[in-house]
C-alpha cells in the first residue's frame, strides 16, 4: 500500500508532535522502501524483506505510534555507539504470549547484551522522539545494510 495512506492516518490520529516524528520516519524510509498495509500495521519492505513494522494508533486505538523490528533480524554483531545501545536496550519487546512462534519468549542478543523472554520482534519503540527517533533511523539503516549485504 502507498505511503499516502499511512500519512493520512498519521495526520488523522496523532497529535502534532507525534505526527511530525512519524512522518519524519516515513519520509526517512525512502522511495526504495515499500509500505504494505496489513490491516492492523504497515510493513516496511526493502528488496522484499521486512525492515520494520509500524502501527498508527497504538494498541486499543491510543493516540500513539509504534515501530518494531523485523522478526528475522538479530542485532548481535552490529556496531553502534553506546548512546544508541542504551536506547535500544530500554526498548526491548518482551513476549506477551500472543501465540506467535516466540511464546513463551526467546533469547535475543541486542548489541552484545543478552535478553531473555523477548518477542519475535525484539525491539519496539513507542512514540519515539529526539534520540529515540535518531536511534530508529540508525536501526533502519542497519537493517537495510544487512539486507544489502545478504543480497550481493
Amino acid at each position: 500500500m502507498s505511503a499516502r495512506k499511512i500519512e493520512n492516518m498519521i495526520r488523522e490520529m496523532l497529535p502534532a508532535e507525534a505526527q511530525k516524528n512519524a512522518l519524519d520516519i516515513i519520509n526517512y524510509l525512502g522511495k526504495d522502501v515499500l509500505l504494505e498495509d496489513e490491516d492492523w500495521c504497515w510493513i516496511a519492505k526493502y528488496k522484499d524483506e521486512t525492515v520494520f513494522h509500524f502501527r498508527i494508533g497504538g494498541f486499543q486505538d491510543e493516540p500513539n505510534w509504534l515501530a518494531w523490528s523485523a522478526s528475522a533480524f538479530d542485532y548481535s554483531e552490529t556496531e553502534i555507539d553506546e548512546k544508541f545501545k542504551e536506547i535500544a536496550w530500554k526498548n526491548i519487546c518482551t513476549c506477551g504470549s500472543c501465540g506467535s512462534e516466540c511464546a513463551p519468549g526467546r533469547r535475543a542478543v541486542i548489541f552484545g547484551k543478552i535478553f531473555e523472554n523477548c518477542c519475535t520482534s525484539s525491539l519496539m519503540l513507542i512514540n519515539p522522539n529526539g534520540d529515540g527517533l535518531e536511534c530508529l533511523k540508525k536501526l533502519i539503516d542497519i537493517r537495510k545494510a544487512d539486507i544489502i549485504s545478504r543480497t550481493l
